[in-house]
C-alpha cells in the first residue's frame, strides 16, 4: 500500500548536496570508473537524463560523475523513514543468507533509513508516485524543469530485469511534452547507459557511465499527444539500448 501521508515539499540544500556528492566521489575513487559524453550536458538550463537502471547504487555513479546538482525522480519509499526501513530490511534479508548478518543489518538499518530520507528530502528529489498525487512524477518533473534544473528519470520505472531493459514508461515524455506545449520550452533529453553497479562497489570494480547525444520533443509533435509520447519514448529506449549494447561490447574487448 502506498503512503497516505502528504508528500513532503521539494527542498534543496546546496551544502548538503555537495557534501553528499563529495563523499560519493570518494567512494567512486576506489573503483575503475569510465565516464564518457559529459560534454553533451549543458551547464545550465532544464534538461533530462534518461539512463538504464541496474541497481539503487546507480544514483551514486550519476551524482558523482556530473558536477551540476541533479533532481532525481525517486521512489516514495525514500521520503518516509518507516517505508525506507521496510525497503532496507527486505533488501538485506535477500542479500544475506547468514542470520547474524541479517541481525546486524536490521540493527543498523533504522539509522541508515533516517540518513537516506533526510538526504533525499534535502536534495531536490521528487516522488514518482503517491496515491494522493497520481501524477506526482509528471508534476514534480515539470516543476523542476521550469526551475531550470537537470532532472534524472529512470524511464523503466524500476530496476531492470536481469540486466535487460524493461518497457519504458511515458511519464518522462509527458513531462517534456507539457513543458513544450504550454511553456514553449524544448527540453533536451539525454539517453545514458550505466554498467557495473549490479555488483558491490569495491576496490577495482569496473564501472561505466556513458551519456549520448540529446533529442527533443519537437520532431515527435504532430501525430496527436499520445502518439507523440509513444514515439518519443520508443526513440529514447532505442538510444539507451544502443548505448547499453555498445558499452557491453567495450567491456567484452577489455
Amino acid at each position: 500500500m502506498e503512503s497516505t501521508a502528504p508528500l513532503p515539499p521539494i527542498r534543496f540544500s546546496a551544502p548538503l548536496y555537495h557534501i553528499w556528492q563529495r563523499n560519493t566521489r570518494l567512494l567512486l575513487c576506489i573503483s575503475r570508473l569510465r565516464i564518457d559524453g559529459l560534454q553533451h550536458l549543458p551547464s545550465t538550463g532544464p534538461a533530462i537524463l534518461a539512463p538504464n537502471h541496474l541497481n539503487w547504487k546507480d544514483i551514486f555513479v550519476i551524482a558523482g560523475s556530473i558536477q551540476r546538482p541533479i533532481a532525481f525522480a525517486a521512489t516514495d519509499h525514500l521520503f518516509y523513514v518507516d517505508r525506507c526501513l521496510e525497503m532496507l530490511n527486505r533488501y538485506f534479508t535477500r542479500s544475506y543468507s547468514s542470520g547474524l548478518a541479517c541481525r546486524v543489518c536490521r540493527r543498523f538499518n533504522p539509522y541508515l533509513a533516517y540518513f537516506m530520507v533526510s538526504r533525499v528530502r534535502s536534495s531536490g528529489s521528487f516522488s514518482v508516485r503517491h496515491e494522493r498525487q497520481p501524477f506526482a512524477l509528471v508534476d514534480g518533473c515539470k516543476k523542476a524543469l521550469l526551475q531550470g534544473k537537470l532532472v534524472c528519470i529512470f524511464p523503466e520505472g524500476r530496476i531492470g530485469q536481469n540486466g535487460r531493459l524493461r518497457r519504458f514508461k511515458l511519464g518522462l515524455a509527458k513531462s517534456v511534452y507539457d513543458v513544450f506545449m504550454y511553456n514553449d520550452i524544448s527540453v533536451p533529453v539525454f539517453p545514458a547507459a550505466i554498467a557495473g553497479t549490479a555488483s558491490s562497489i569495491c576496490p577495482g570494480r569496473r564501472l561505466s557511465f556513458v551519456i549520448g547525444a540529446p533529442l527533443t520533443i519537437d520532431a515527435f509533435v504532430g501525430a496527436g499527444e499520445r502518439q507523440s509520447l509513444i514515439d518519443l519514448t520508443r526513440e529514447i529506449r532505442g538510444r539507451v539500448q544502443r548505448l547499453v549494447q555498445s558499452e557491453g561490447a567495450v567491456w567484452a574487448n577489455k
